[in-house]
């Protein structure tokens, strides 16, 4: 007649139950996995195989010049890619929560690794190591890098080019001085007060708050900077 097993050997062939069953799931992921080489770092695994999706209203190109300002006025209509992903997010209010994963690329654009060469709108090298693919679709900032901080410097300068004004918007607001940019009104007061009686820092106390990252996070970064360092 057998015997029970103890709670503790219970346990610990769970555990390696649970072991076996996700290295076999990791294992049998990878076999369907792609080698991607990218125009700068080492090759990576691409394991979405096209089923990772995203959607961004109004568009990826939120920044509007003089040039595309006064075409739009002259009826020439909007920049490309500053509203061309309106119509499918607007559309997921007829179909949520019912939305069928069939129906995911009707609502939402591919987010894939990389580009398709012949797919690609241009390509933008803002330093040695840092590559920024724009796709045609929707312009799509797709970031690589040599090393983390390279990709780290892309992603900020792609976030730059699309939404600098917002950033803008947003520094002025967290100092207190949106209506100083934006303008007087009773709004854009009634916000700067809101922000300055919660964090009304003067400069001398923000860079206090700048200065103490380096000492507060000390763990390397890469080989040179620390991460303190890399967000300053």
């Amino acid at each position: 007649m057998g015997t029970l097993a103890s709670p503790s050997i219970r346990n610990l062939l769970s555990m390696l139950l649970a072991a076996t069953l996700v290295a076999a799931g990791t294992a049998a992921a990878r076999s369907t996995c792609t080698t991607v080489q990218g125009p700068a770092g080492a090759p990576f695994l691409d394991c979405a195989l096209g089923q990772a999706h995203n959607i961004l209203p109004p568009g990826a190109d939120g920044l509007v010049n003089a040039a595309e300002f006064a075409q739009q006025e002259a009826g020439g209509g909007v920049p490309p890619h500053q509203q061309d992903q309106v119509a499918p997010y607007a559309d997921l209010e007829q179909v949520a929560p019912n939305l069928q994963a069939a129906d995911l690329g009707r609502f939402y654009k591919d987010a894939s690794f990389g580009v398709p060469a012949d797919q690609i709108e241009r390509v933008e090298v803002p330093r040695a190591g840092a590559v920024i693919v724009r796709d045609k679709a929707f312009g799509t900032p797709h970031i690589f890098g040599s090393t983390r901080a390279d990709a780290e410097f892309a992603s900020g300068y792609a976030a730059a080019e699309d939404r600098l004004f917002f950033m803008d918007v947003l520094r002025h607001v967290g100092r207190a001085q949106a209506s100083a940019f934006l303008g007087p009104s009773d709004s854009t007061l009634a916000l700067d007060c809101s922000v300055a009686r919660v964090a009304g820092y003067n400069e001398v106390e923000l860079q206090q708050q700048v200065d103490q990252l380096t000492t507060e996070f000390t763990a390397p970064f890469d080989a040179t900077h620390t991460e303190g360092q890399q967000v300053v």
